[in-house]
């Protein structure tokens, strides 16, 4: 028995019901019978990710045909239906959920810090977003050069190379790791496009990370000789603290520019995290 099925949950029905952009998704299907994902992009002139993250938010719904266009499902058709009966307005009215007390100053502020998702909206919707790259990019390379760690993706290695050299490394780890989550999105998912996107998000997923050298050189040339410095567990539970932390930004990342649900997202960032620790394990690391 498939009767109780997502798709036939009020809840759910209404989710869609309440959403302008899903709306349009159904009533193009609707009306063509079938569309193709560039239709789609053209139409709703919104981003590849976005366009995705959509699609996959209707499955049950909609389907795919032979020559991969997108079609309504029978349960997407009596959905259809509803919309251009406009019957719709009644059963959101009844469906609609009971209001919820919006969050605190304080609660979206933790939310925003420990589930970015926001914080990635606004800047893949934003021009500024390329100019904070640069800067995390320019900061963060001349951070770990002065407190002299080698940048290994989400770890940091003591090293006596110099300046360039550090700084030249961090770059390439941006590049690669950039890669990886892009070959992991389109192998594992088939989500190709807004690469531009997700090269910026992987550099913002460096944010956290970054503020283990920022500490560790402000110790140094402040001589403020702080304990969490000297004492090795401690260092390494606060690198450890802070990579965590640089995972949520580089899961939220690629949830956003690539249109993903958080549980594919978060597949690719533990597979990142594993191709990490085995470049630890050829490299060595000294924190």
């Amino acid at each position: 028995m498939k009767e109780n099925r997502k798709e036939h949950d009020p809840s759910y029905l209404y989710a869609i019901l309440s959403h302008p952009l899903r709306r349009r998704i159904i009533e193009m299907m609707g009306k063509k019978g079938s569309v193709n994902f560039t239709e789609f992009k053209l139409s709703l002139k919104i981003r590849v990710g976005t366009l995705y993250y959509h699609l996959d938010a209707l499955r049950g719904l909609i389907a795919q045909d032979k020559d991969r266009k997108y079609v309504l499902t029978d349960t997407g058709l009596d959905l259809y239906n509803i919309l251009t009966s406009g019957r719709h307005k009644d059963i959101s009215t009844k469906l609609s959920l009971p209001a919820i007390k919006p969050a605190s100053r304080m609660e979206k502020l933790v939310k925003n810090i420990f589930l970015p998702n926001e914080f990635f909206r606004l800047v893949y919707g934003s021009k500024l977003g390329i100019i904070g790259v640069v800067l995390v990019l320019s900061l963060g390379s001349y951070i770990i050069s002065q407190a002299r760690f080698e940048p290994l993706l989400l770890f940091f290695n003591r090293t006596t190379k110099s300046i360039e050299i550090i700084a030249l490394e961090f770059f390439l780890g941006w590049i690669f790791l950039f890669v990886i989550c892009d070959l992991l999105s389109t192998i594992l998912f088939k989500r190709k496009g807004d690469d531009l996107y997700l090269l910026l998000g992987t550099a913002y997923s460096f944010i956290p990370l970054l503020i283990f050298p920022f500490l560790q050189y402000l110790d140094m040339i402040l001589e403020l000789n702080l304990i969490i410095f000297r004492d090795a567990i401690l260092t390494r539970i606060l690198l450890s603290l802070l990579q965590g932390w640089a995972l949520v930004f580089l899961t939220s990342a690629i949830g956003q520019s690539k249109g993903l649900r958080i549980d594919k997202a978060v597949l690719i960032g533990l597979i990142v995290a594993y191709i990490n620790i085995m470049m630890i394990y050829i490299v060595g690391v000294s924190v």
